[in-house]
C-alpha cells in the first residue's frame, strides 16, 4: 500500500513538471509596434548641421590648434555658461536651453581631437 502511494506521488510530480514544461515552452506574441513607429525608419532631418559642421572641421585644419585657441575658450565659456544655468533651475524637456546646448557642444565637436587607439574611446569615422 505504501509502495503504491509513493508511486501515486512520483506519476503526478513527474506529470506535473512535464505539464509545467510544455506550458512553458509555448513562445509568448510578439509585441504590437506602435502605429507612428511601423515601417518608418529615423531620421534626423539636420543635413545642414552636418554640412556646417564638416566645412567647419575643415577651416579649422586649415588654421591649426593655435589659431583655434582663442574660438576653443570661448565655446567653453561658453559651454560653462549654459551648464551653470541648467544646474540653477529646472527646464521641461522643450527648453531652448537644451538647444543652446546642443549647438554649443555641436560646434565645439571639430575642434576635439580624434580617438588614439587603446583609449577605450571609438570613433565611426
Amino acid at each position: 500500500m505504501q509502495r503504491m502511494n509513493r508511486r501515486k506521488v512520483f506519476f503526478g510530480i513527474v506529470l506535473a513538471a512535464v505539464l509545467l514544461f510544455a506550458l512553458l515552452s509555448i513562445p509568448a506574441p510578439e509585441p504590437p509596434l506602435a502605429e507612428s513607429v511601423a515601417g518608418k525608419s529615423f531620421t534626423w532631418k539636420q543635413d545642414a548641421q552636418w554640412n556646417a559642421l564638416e566645412a567647419t572641421f575643415q577651416q579649422s585644419r586649415s588654421i591649426g590648434c593655435n589659431g583655434l585657441k582663442e574660438l576653443i575658450d570661448k565655446g567653453f565659456r561658453q559651454g560653462q555658461r549654459t551648464l551653470a544655468a541648467l544646474t540653477k533651475s529646472q527646464f521641461g524637456p522643450d527648453a531652448a536651453i537644451f538647444t543652446d546646448l546642443e549647438k554649443t557642444s555641436s560646434a565645439s565637436a571639430p575642434w576635439w581631437p580624434p580617438a588614439r587607439r587603446g583609449s577605450g574611446i571609438t570613433s565611426s569615422s
